[in-house]
């Protein structure tokens, strides 16, 4: 406690918010829900919506008075408390919460601490940084609520002089940051924080890219409480842009304060180019305020100050005794000759400095003079009248006697003129940097595409001057059109092309794929391709994934569906894609539809087995015409020994005669089928074999019946 005041640091009561927002356990979900939008950072859904609506405009003042924490009692007992996190998890994993009660989706027996003199800073933060909590309630001593320690409250109770000033950015900032797409839909943002536990998701266009926003966990509250569809709501439409942005060179203090400024509760990390490099809250900045790494600077502080306090006791005896002692006329006046001379050689050395340091300048400037000479884009400086007063080279198809002290006008045709005329004129007004683009022909007449910036120079806070950059865009745009030509060549491929990350998210589908699988583009960018293409998992596809991970390449044959539900066999090749640190990226897949060959190749194994049944019939055939010979030889040789039995018998010899002959005609027939040969087709009168079994039915039967032809 004494360490604590003799620092100045903020107490236990000094932190508390003593009117914090408070529910019943029995109230609805639906109800809570304005209480816990963020007052500091409106979406900018929810200002779209009170531009529309005036009727709005109260419900917004709800918004500015809520706070990101609920704390649910009941009887004036802590029972649990309600977070903007809890809220962001049950809208990621529960669909319907309007049936939600708070006691059935709070945090329940929180953390809680009890109000006494002995209570310190230091025990809140050992509390929040042990327990990994942003939320404490502070008890009264008849364990009754009597307010809410939070990192907003810790933070609008800090001071410079409170440590923040010695610590950087980059030593409490954190480097892994949650990613999304402009495109991705509010419910994956949703999802995202419940899976990672954080508080926000940065919107960019790349990994670790320009941040292009900042989605927080307020603004999911508000959009729910507006009634927002997550799956339809793409994030660009809710984030925050321009994000908020700050340096890791940047100290904590002055990050604090921005914090404060804007009234958010973090900030996103940049490097010199614009990148994301990490992002740094509030949670942050206080558990960089560890108290032992502050009592340890504390004690090294103090060491020095009792050091200097000896060092100073000492230097002071010294001078009271060296005033003591009264020196000669002599000595004093060759002391004050030696600090002549000692002036003499300091105006000396201060002249040698200012001609060094006005070499540097010198040294600068040319070097300044060569880096803008040599830059591989054309600067200019342009006065208040639209005259060039400076430029590092000729624009090429511009004339020497066209840039110095001439007007822009005398460069361009008439419309392009006006345009950048223009812009000049807007920087000069606005102080605001200003794009433009434009084409003029070189000598050659070969047209050359600029992008161009404007920018004011400022002194004294008066525009003095702009100094336009433009940079030649030519290789850059036709290097573009060759990648939209090569995109076109993937799409008339007949082959599927398509690209998923590594969680199994479609984030490129060519025509190709289009064609065979029936889902268009729109509709499988930002979808699981398992759920798209396999109606269930198989061991083939774990094999594959696995296969490919560790090789980096796979290569075989699955079943997938279509979007009508047809079963495709694919030849599917995939191939692992790594960024420039060697590090998985995606999973690029090219699928060939082989449902058409494989049916062939059924097809051609039936005909093989065709063939080997014609091979087998045509043994056998020659079997019976081997057991058929005899037979029919017997049977004439009957017809020739008894042809003086009766008629009957002569019946029976002709009828047995004719069948050998019928089979024996048969056995040819099975033969020539097996060998390939074609039949030939003859005209067969039918009378003769109907009268053949009408002659043997009526004699082999004792009742007379008819025949009829049908």
């Amino acid at each position: 406690m004494a360490l604590c005041a003799s620092l100045d640091l903020p107490t236990l009561a000094d932190v508390v918010d003593y009117h914090p927002a408070t529910a019943s356990p029995e109230a609805p979900l639906t109800t809570v829900l304005p209480l816990l939008a963020q007052a500091e950072s409106l979406c900018p859904l929810t200002c779209a919506v009170s531009a529309r609506s005036p009727l709005a405009l109260p419900e917004l003042d709800k918004l500015k008075r809520a706070a990101d924490c609920v704390v649910v009692v009941s009887q004036k007992e802590v029972l649990g408390i309600l977070t903007q996190h809890d809220v962001i998890r049950l809208e990621a994993t529960w669909s319907d919460l309007s049936a939600l009660r708070v006691g059935e989706v709070m945090t329940r027996s929180p953390i809680q601490i009890t109000a006494s003199p002995q209570q310190t800073l230091f025990h809140v933060l050992s509390l929040l940084k042990q327990h990994h909590i942003h939320h404490l309630p502070v008890l009264d001593e008849s364990g009754h609520l009597a307010g809410l320690v939070s990192a907003e409250s810790i933070h609008q109770a800090l001071q410079p002089s409170h440590f923040l000033q010695w610590r950087l950015v980059a030593d409490a900032m954190a480097t892994c940051v949650v990613q999304a797409l402009p495109t991705a839909s509010l419910l994956a943002v949703a999802q995202k924080m419940h899976r990672y536990q954080v508080s926000c998701v940065a919107i960019t266009r790349r990994q670790n890219g320009q941040p292009e926003g900042l989605v927080t966990a307020g603004d999911l509250v508000q959009c729910l409480q507006l009634g927002c569809d997550f799956a339809k709501t793409s994030a660009q439409t809710l984030m925050s842009t321009p994000p908020f942005c700050t340096t890791s060179a940047t100290t904590l203090w002055t990050a604090h304060q921005q914090m404060q400024q804007h009234c958010i509760h973090q900030l996103l990390v940049c490097d010199l180019h614009g990148n994301l490099q990490g992002i740094v809250t509030q949670t942050d900045v206080l558990q960089s305020m560890d108290p032992t790494e502050l009592l340890s600077s504390i004690q090294a502080l103090q060491q020095t100050v009792e050091q200097q306090n000896s060092t100073l006791q000492a230097m002071t005896a010294a001078l009271q005794r060296q005033s003591s002692q009264q020196q000669q006329i002599k000595a004093q006046l060759k002391q004050t000759e030696a600090s002549l001379a000692q002036d003499v050689t300091e105006r000396k050395r201060t002249e040698l400095a200012l001609f060094a340091s006005e070499e540097r300048w010198q040294q600068l400037a040319e070097k300044l003079q060569l880096i803008t000479a040599n830059a591989p884009v054309c600067i200019y400086e342009i006065n208040r009248s639209g005259q060039v007063t400076f430029a590092n080279r000729i624009d090429p198809g511009i004339a020497s006697g066209q840039i110095l002290g001439n007007h822009l006008s005398n460069w361009f045709p008439l419309r392009q003129s006006h345009i950048i005329e223009s812009a000049i004129a807007q920087v000069f007004q606005t102080h605001e940097i200003r794009a433009i683009a434009y084409e003029i022909p070189d000598s050659q007449g070969t047209a050359h595409a600029y992008e161009t910036q404007v920018a004011p120079i400022l002194i004294d806070g008066e525009v003095t001057s702009a100094v336009l950059i433009a940079s030649d865009v030519t290789q850059r745009q036709q290097a573009e059109a060759r990648l939209k030509e090569q995109a076109a060549l993937i799409d008339i491929a007949t082959d599927a092309i398509l690209v998923r990350s590594l969680d199994d998210e479609v984030i490129f589908w060519s025509k190709g794929a289009e064609r065979i699988y029936g889902w268009s583009a729109k509709a499988a960018l930002g979808q699981s391709l398992n759920q798209l293409l396999n109606q269930k998992p198989s061991p083939e596809l774990e094999a594959a994934w696995k296969t490919v991970l560790t090789q980096g390449e796979w290569q075989g044959e699955l079943q997938k569906y279509t979007h009508s539900g047809k079963v495709l066999t694919i030849e599917s090749r995939w191939t692992l894609v790594r960024d420039r640190a060697g590090n998985p990226q995606s999973i690029l897949s090219v699928d060939t539809d082989i449902t058409a060959k494989r049916q062939l190749e059924v097809q051609f194994l039936r005909a093989q087995r065709l063939e080997s049944l014609g091979t087998l019939a045509s043994g056998i055939a020659h079997d019976l015409n081997n057991l058929m010979t005899p037979i029919l030889g017997i049977a004439h040789l009957l017809s020739i020994l008894l042809k003086d039995a009766d008629e009957k018998i002569q019946e029976l010899l002709e009828i047995q005669l004719s069948s050998v002959r019928r089979g024996t005609a048969l056995v040819k027939q099975i033969l020539s089928f097996a060998r390939g040969a074609e039949g030939k087709y003859t005209v067969m009168q039918l009378r003769h074999v109907i009268n053949e079994v009408k002659a043997l039915a009526l004699k082999r039967s004792l009742n007379p019946f008819r025949f009829r032809l049908i």
